[in-house]
């Protein structure tokens, strides 16, 4: 019977969610109580029935107290947490019997560890509540979720509810693109066959369940494997009666950054091996209990997104992880019926093509190609019908069948970008845009862009006309380097009047239309919102228009909903406020609509006002606290008359014009939201700036701004820096002007850091910080706003020979920063101008020049290495040589008489393609091919320890990178070797059957050179070491398994600077050198214990200023044990490091030439007795000197050049030997 009545119930709950949303509130009434919103009706108490959260831990320590906070935080409080411990060995039960302990509502059971299955069906089964959700320890839940869930499941009716979730890695909280998808809107009261996409939903702790059902529907969960959900979830959906699916986050799903949760292994075998079964077991139950459609949503998951990551790791993959994914594959592709195929993406379709007919070697180059070239490409038109023209496919053999590439729905992405908006004057909106479909090339596919606001409550429609406003930015920053989307961009004007008013009646107060774009291209035709705001061109917060008639439409923007017009209708507004110290006054003219009384509130802190009556108005005086600890304060402005509801205080003025506000800047703040509602921020003291100029001959910045303060305190402030968290540009000179708190900072756009010349500063964003200094000597820095005019005229670009400026107000706060950039050309910005240049210049016939050599050190990184000693002999042998330098910026100097060329550039690409000789110490790009009649020389940069190109575990190497570097090998035509060890491995790890040159090292010439020791006392002054100093080099490599969040190399630093500046004073100073895989993610920014070199242009230079060198698994070793001074190796993770992460070539523990340390205390402690270490290592040092070191004497790069008879020394080409 009560499967009927559902039946019956969901049958009138869909046909009124097919209404329109502007008549469903008519009808609601005469629908079931179920259909009741969310929200319980004023006086009505919401549900109150207990809910059993189930929680499994197992080993969670670091991440349990966090998770437990956000439950027992929530709001719903008839709760019952069941921890369910899955035989933890890391204490994180001693953390939940603490909780335990404070906390009645939380219990824990304890089983010997068998996974999250057994964990959870032991906790189910201990569970009371009338309802059930589910926690993973790791995970957080977003703040009202379970109020929201469990009073939507008492108004609906429905068995269970889900919710939207964040991702969360590090600091940055994401909502991820499927939450757009598939809970972009609320869906109350349906059954999967009305929307089988919500099966991608496939997640326990983002739903709650009514337990009847669950008991009776759901079950057990599947034990002993993983992806235990994903049966459990799909027998949910297929035979609920009906459940809910709510737009609004109710979780946050943490991505751990140690990469050790089961859901980051997709590399596992195991993994594979559950994930797999898991998908065949789900799929015999779609098969039996699924209708035709929910079948393709299923067979489109499985054959779409879950594969992805697993068939991302097949170049690393062993054979029995490719048999068990090809043959899984192979299954569900054959059980897929036709049609399915249609609705997967290109890239999607014809990878699981290829796993299917088990042609491996097909997928690792489609792979590869999605690594160097992206999954965009371009489309074109065969017999009327559209077909996708991906660069892989032309590499494939045998060749791709043609319906594997036709371009259907699913392909038709429309891509939306809000580019600007602005207020022409109260009731007139500007908006550019661009909207386009991906892969329908604007050149190729016309255009036609057609605009319409819709009001989401009516369903009111209002057409606005769009102007074709062609421009290139958007080709900048789509991502598609095969398609032109400028001539997809447009413009329009809004009439807000239309908005405030429509069909005759005044639109309601919070009622919103969503702007709508419908393009047309090519017989394909897509309407979306437009879902991005472009951060390069827009402020977070959407400026606003004038009020006019206490009304106002806002603009906003965010990924769900999209670009909306939202009506504000204000109860009250002010016409003026000032401040004086502490006190806000706040007037209202006008004899009506003024409110009795003024109260601001913070949070629960509310603070009635004092009035005052005049004969034009009232006015309102309010003094507000000094916040404590420097904290800023936000207090919201409230009006209220008689028994009346509060209401927001408006503000007439645009957000553009101050006007009637208080100056800006100071430490008490008054402005309008972004709803245009007056708000007050308080800070005992505030920097801000209100100017930023480049000054006429471009090199120096000049910020004008205010210091301001309501309670000095003990802190004072001691300057201002531009700071990244890796480098800083310290200003040439702040001044206050007399008798005010305004200030004006230069800071200079070019230096001589090192004593190598003026460079730029290292590309970054540099955000703009006030320096503290207080009683005690503690510097600390704060954030510096923009403010005023610089607020409203940014984002700014300045273009000069040498950098590219854009100043920017970055995040909600509109933090101020400088970005500095590269100076790239409109048509050498993005991936498409980009590929142009390639096009164009790397197929050019143009003559070689055999007078040219292009010199490149890590990617452009630095001009050093030992293609910097060849660069100054073939100066010195050889003046009339053209030398070029590739540089990733003005940072980096070049030798004197040589030119640098910005990588990427198109003067890059063109001398690239026309040099006679190319100097490397590492690769060229992918799509480098070297032309008849070019030299190449290859330095490689060091003697390995580790292992390198095909000799690294297959896992640590990307396939991208080991096929570059096996077809760079094939265009060498000389490979350096500093000794016989490296002459003979170099060749083995690439695959190199060229000439070896073994000669010593170049870039060594200038420690065994007459001047060395000038040139030690040079570089040691300019670092600013004191003769008595003595200097510590801190070599570090990268690792290939430590990576950020970004999954770039990171940082790895074991030496404690601090300790070792505690431990042995002053007069040991750290000079720590990053390699140069991770010099961009280093942090180093405003240190004190330590000299950061990483940027130093010269390491040799830096062997000479040392005394010792600290290192690990470091080439480094083998040019500073030239030097004889002493060296220790700071390597805890050696055996890590050998046995999986990369590997040596010879025992390294029985020729170091120095101790094997595992802490800083042990380095501290080598120190102390540094000459009995000498003493003890003399003989391992010498021999591991003579065998790597002893062709280092000062004259390899004269050697090198005179031992061929037509290299540049002598005026002629290199044969070509590769």
């Amino acid at each position: 019977m009560r499967q009927v009545k559902k039946s019956i119930d969901r049958a009138m709950r869909l046909s009124w969610n097919a209404l329109p949303k502007g008549l469903q509130a008519n009808v609601r009434p005469l629908i079931p109580n179920q259909i009741k919103p969310a929200t319980s009706p004023v006086g009505e108490p919401p549900e109150n029935s207990l809910l059993s959260v189930i929680v499994p831990v197992y080993n969670v320590r670091k991440y349990i107290e966090k998770c437990l906070e956000s439950i027992l935080s929530q709001d719903y409080k008839n709760l019952e947490v069941i921890i369910v411990d899955d035989g933890s060995t890391d204490g994180s039960d001693q953390v939940v019997e603490a909780y335990m302990s404070r906390h009645k509502r939380v219990r824990m059971l304890r089983v010997n560890h068998a996974g999250n299955g057994t964990a959870r069906n032991v906790g189910i089964q201990a569970a009371k509540g009338k309802y059930l959700t589910f926690v993973d320890s790791d995970d957080i839940v977003e703040p009202g979720a379970y109020t929201t869930m469990i009073n939507q499941l008492k108004s609906s009716g429905s068995d269970f509810v889900s919710g939207a979730f964040y991702r969360q890695k590090g600091s940055k909280k994401w909502l991820p693109q499927m939450m757009s998808e598939i809970h972009g809107e609320d869906r109350i009261g349906i059954a999967v066959d009305d929307f089988p996409e919500i099966l991608r939903d496939v997640f326990l702790w983002n739903k709650v369940f009514i337990r009847e059902f669950w008991n009776q529907s759901v079950g057990s969960i599947p034990e002993g494997v993983l992806y235990e959900d994903q049966e459990t979830i799909v027998r949910a959906f297929l035979r609920a009666g009906s459940f809910d699916v709510l737009q609004q986050p109710v979780y946050t799903w943490r991505i751990r950054e140690d990469n050790s949760s089961i859901t980051q292994q997709k590399g596992d075998l195991n993994d594979l091996i559950d994930r797999m079964r898991a998908a065949l077991i789900v799929t015999e139950l779609v098969e039996i209990e699924a209708k035709a459609e929910t079948k393709r949503a299923w067979y489109v998951k499985s054959l779409g997104e879950d594969l992805r990551l697993y068939i991302d790791q097949v170049p690393q993959a062993t054979d029995a992880y490719w048999d068990v994914l090809q043959s899984s594959v192979s299954q569900l592709y054959a059980k897929a019926e036709p049609d399915v195929f249609s609705l997967l993406p290109v890239a999607d379709r014809v990878v699981v093509s290829l796993v299917s007919e088990d042609r491996r070697g097909d997928v690792e180059n489609v792979l590869v190609s999605f690594r160097d070239n992206g999954r965009t490409f371009p489309v074109r038109a065969v017999n009327g019908v559209l077909y996708a023209e991906p660069i892989y496919a032309k590499e494939l053999t045998p060749q791709l069948p043609l319906h594997l590439l036709q371009f259907h729905p699913v392909d038709t992405q429309l891509k939306t970008r809000l580019l600007s908006i602005s207020w022409a004057d109260t009731d007139t909106v500007e908006v550019r845009g661009a909207a386009y479909i991906q892969g329908l090339d604007a050149s190729n596919h016309p255009y036609k862009t057609h605009l319409e606001l819709l009001n989401t409550t009516t369903g009111d429609r209002l057409t606005v006309q769009a102007t074709a406003s062609p421009d290139r930015w958007i080709d900048q920053v789509s991502g598609d380097r095969w398609n032109s989307y400028a001539g997809c961009v447009f413009s329009a004007t809004i009439k807000t009047s239309d908005l405030l008013s429509a069909a005759g009646k005044a639109t309601p107060n919070g009622q919103e239309w969503s702007l709508l774009v419908s393009v047309d291209s090519a017989g394909i035709s897509e309407t979306d919102v437009i879902r991005v705001r472009d951060g390069e061109k827009l402020p977070f917060q959407l400026p606003t228009g004038k009020a006019g008639n206490r009304s106002r439409v806002v603009a906003q923007i965010d990924r769900t909903r999209g670009l909306r017009f939202r009506v504000i209708r204000y109860g009250s507004m002010a016409s003026q406020v000032t401040v004086s110290g502490r006190t806000v006054k706040i007037r209202f003219e006008g004899s009506s609509n003024i409110p009795e009384n003024i109260y601001v509130k913070s949070g629960e802190d509310e603070l009635l006002s004092s009035v005052t009556d005049s004969p034009t108005g009232r006015v309102f005086a309010v003094e507000l606290p000094v916040p404590p600890n420097g904290r800023e304060v936000a207090w919201d402005v409230y009006g209220q008359s008689g028994t009346g509801k509060p209401h927001f205080v408006g503000w007439p003025g645009a957000s553009s014009d101050p006007s009637g506000l208080p100056p800006v800047g100071g430490a008490l703040s008054v402005f309008p939201t972004g709803y245009g509602y007056l708000r007050i921020n308080v800070r005992s003291w505030r920097v801000t700036a209100s100017d930023c100029t480049v000054n006429q001959d471009h090199s120096a910045l000049v910020v004008t701004g205010t210091s301001a303060y309501l309670k000095a305190g003990n802190e004072m402030m001691l300057d201002l820096i531009l700071a990244t968290p890796r480098s800083y540009i310290s200003p040439r000179k702040v001044s206050f002007t007399p008798g005010s708190e305004v200030f004006t900072a230069i800071f200079p756009l070019s230096s001589d850091r090192w004593g190598h010349g003026n460079a730029t500063p290292e590309t970054g964003h540099y955000k703009l910080y006030a320096r503290t200094i207080d009683d005690n000597g503690t510097v600390r820095r704060h954030t510096v706003r923009a403010v005023g005019a610089l607020a409203q005229s940014v984002p700014a670009e300045h273009l000069t020979d040498r950098l590219r400026i854009v100043l920017s107000a970055e995040d909600r706060e509109r933090s101020f920063v400088v970005k500095v950039l590269a100076p790239y050309q409109l048509n050498e910005r993005g991936p498409f101008a980009q590929q142009q240049l390639r096009t164009k210049h790397l197929s050019d016939s143009t003559e070689i020049d055999p007078e040219a050599v292009l010199f490149e050190s890590f990617a452009g990184k630095s001009a050093t290495d030992s293609v910097r000693a060849i660069s100054d002999e073939i100066g010195r042998t050889r003046p009339d040589y053209k030398r070029y330098w590739t540089i990733t910026d003005h940072s980096v100097s070049v030798p004197k008489g040589c030119t640098g060329i910005l990588i990427y550039s198109a003067d890059w690409y063109r001398i690239l393609n026309t040099v006679g000789t190319l100097v490397n110490n590492n690769n060229f790009p992918h799509y480098f091919r070297k032309r008849e009649g070019q030299v190449y020389v290859q330095t490689w940069h060091g003697t390995p320890l580790k292992k390198i190109g095909n000799h690294t575990p297959v896992a640590n190497l990307s396939a991208s990178y080991r096929r570059l570097m096996e077809r760079e090998a094939k265009f060498w035509d000389l490979l350096i070797a500093q000794n016989e060890f490296a002459g003979e491995t170099l060749p083995r790890a690439f695959g190199y059957l060229g000439n070896v040159v073994t000669t010593g090292y170049p870039r060594n010439d200038v420690l065994h050179d007459a001047d060395s020791s000038n040139r030690r006392s040079k570089v040691r002054s300019a670092l600013g070491l004191n003769e008595d100093t003595f200097a510590i080099l801190y070599t570090p490599t990268w690792r290939d398994n430590v990576r950020t969040a970004q999954n770039r190399f990171d940082v790895v630093n074991y030496l404690d600077y601090e300790e070792i500046a505690e431990e042995l004073g002053s007069r040991f100073r750290v000079l720590s050198r990053g390699h140069h895989n991770v010099a961009g993610q280093r942090k180093t920014a405003d240190r004190s214990t330590y000299i950061d070199v990483t940027s130093y242009p010269e390491i040799a230079d830096l062997y000479l200023a040392a005394d010792l060198m600290i290192t690990d698994y470091s080439s480094s070793m083998f040019d500073y044990c030239g030097t004889e001074k002493p060296i220790l190796f700071l390597a805890p993770d050696i055996d890590q490091y050998e046995n999986e992460t990369r590997g040596f070539y010879f025992n390294f523990r029985d020729v170091a030439p120095g101790p094997l340390l595992s802490s800083t205390s042990e380095v501290i402690d080598a120190i102390k007795r540094l000459d009995s270490i000498n003493s003890e290592y003399q003989e391992r040092y010498s021999a591991f000197v003579a065998k790597y070191a002893s062709l280092d004497d000062g004259k390899a790069a004269q050697r090198l050049l005179e031992s061929f008879p037509h290299s540049p020394a002598h005026g002629g080409p290199v044969n070509q030997t590769a």
